[in-house]
């Protein structure tokens, strides 16, 4: 297979919308989908600034009278509920629903940074290092550290 141009690797946007219809077991879903984004819209311009983006509306529960609410800090999560009657009246919902607020765990992913393998010197440096310390945890870690790199110790 040869690719004639950079426009054979674009793939073409499919909304969420063309996607649930496409499948009938989605398709009946949709509504429900298109209704809590709207609800989300309108909730993310009711918050206070230091709210924004911090908290979703993740459900209607109860045929409408229960709004259901998620973030993953718990600060958010106490001012949410402080906030709760007024912002429903802000989201002009009739009848007004309960606003649920539950936290959802987060996974936090830090950044892996690249590890650079030691030098040859440096390797020949943690020998000779290892070679005039005492019997202790420091020098068993650097005999350590040097098996992992492949590097036998002389016996004593």
């Amino acid at each position: 297979m040869t690719l004639s141009s950079e426009h054979d690797l674009v793939m073409p946007f499919l909304s969420l919308s063309h996607v649930l219809n496409q499948q009938e077991g989605l398709a009946p879903y949709l509504p429900k989908i298109e209704q809590i984004r709207e609800l989300n819209s309108r909730f993310q311009r009711c918050l206070p600034q230091e709210l924004k983006n911090l908290a979703y509306i993740t459900r209607l529960e109860d045929e409408g009278a229960v709004l259901r609410v998620e973030t993953s800090l718990n600060a958010v999560a106490a001012r949410l509920r402080q906030l709760g009657p007024s912002l429903v009246a802000k989201l002009g919902l009739a009848p007004s629903p309960t606003l649920k607020v539950t936290l959802r765990p987060t996974v936090t992913r830090f950044p892996s940074s690249p590890t650079q393998d030691l030098t040859v010197r440096t390797l020949q440096e943690f020998e000779e290092l290892a070679e005039v310390l005492t019997p202790s945890p420091l020098q068993n870690a650097i005999h350590s550290l040097l098996r992992q790199r492949g590097r036998p110790q002389k016996e004593g």
